[in-house]
């Protein structure tokens, strides 16, 4: 008489020896983006553009023009904060939708010593700004971690200018102001994943150089179109391949030696 009896997926097997064994099993990743919308304040401070600031709104009451921009109030939220709004979520951010969701975003200068802005110099990554992002509701335990303000190098032409992490660009009778940061996602339950985050003001009929010379005034430069997109990296499917093969080995090589402690 046969008996039968159902048989475990040959996943769970593994996964449930692994997790025996101490090997963590495979998290979930991140992946897809949203995208952010945000009013804020460019400015460069002094004449000789050696300080740099983006201030999303509501200002500092410390920031050029604070309070004379119009839809950019001051305080309300911890001090070097912005607020944005999201929306256009897929992949893990899919309940993203029609700006429901909104977070915050942490205020930058590429110079020290101009508190209660974040320092976060242009140029190499591993500077860890821990929270750059963060969003509401099912992703309030997410972790944006800054790692690389992007130094943009460009040639000086009439239509494109480079200023510390800010490119300038003419197109017609507009001028898009846009930086971009990369960075790491931590989030429990996910495994890390990398994301780059870009964001872009736009100023509309103007030219570069107005827009230079209005961010090194007192009120700075203000645009209440400071959109941005967020993308998480996917990993790549020889990364993820690698990842159960060596995990397969030490499986494997933790077994053997379990066996051999087993028979002597």
């Amino acid at each position: 008489m046969n008996i039968l009896r159902a048989s475990r997926p040959k996943s769970s097997l593994l996964f449930g020896s692994l997790l025996a064994l101490g090997i963590p099993a495979f998290a979930i990743p991140i992946t897809g983006g949203y995208g952010t919308v945000a009013p804020g304040v460019l400015s460069f401070a002094n004449a000789g553009n050696t300080v740099h600031k983006i201030d999303f709104c509501p200002q500092e009451a410390t920031s050029p023009g604070a309070g004379t921009n119009p839809g950019c109030s001051v305080g309300s939220v911890p001090a070097g904060t912005g607020t944005y709004l999201a929306s256009g979520g897929f992949g893990t951010f899919a309940p993203i939708v029609n700006f429901v969701s909104g977070g915050s975003i942490l205020d930058l200068v590429d110079q020290p010593g101009n508190a209660p802005f974040t320092y976060f110099p242009v140029g190499p990554p591993n500077q860890n700004v821990n929270n750059f992002l963060t969003l509401s509701g099912p992703f309030a335990g997410f972790n944006f971690q800054a790692d690389q303000f992007v130094f943009q190098n460009c040639a000086t032409t009439a239509t494109t200018q480079c200023i510390g992490g800010f490119i300038l660009t003419q197109v017609g009778q507009n001028v898009t102001v846009s930086m971009t940061v990369n960075g790491t996602i931590f989030a429990p339950g996910y495994d890390d994943s990398l994301f780059t985050y870009v964001i872009s003001g736009q100023f509309n009929n103007t030219t570069i150089g107005a827009v230079a010379a209005a961010a090194q005034t007192t009120a700075g430069v203000y645009s209440n179109t400071w959109s941005g997109s967020l993308v998480a990296d996917v990993p790549e499917p020889g990364t993820i391949t690698m990842l159960g093969v060596g995990a397969l080995a030490m499986l494997f090589g933790r077994l053997r030696a379990k066996r051999g402690s087993e028979s002597n």
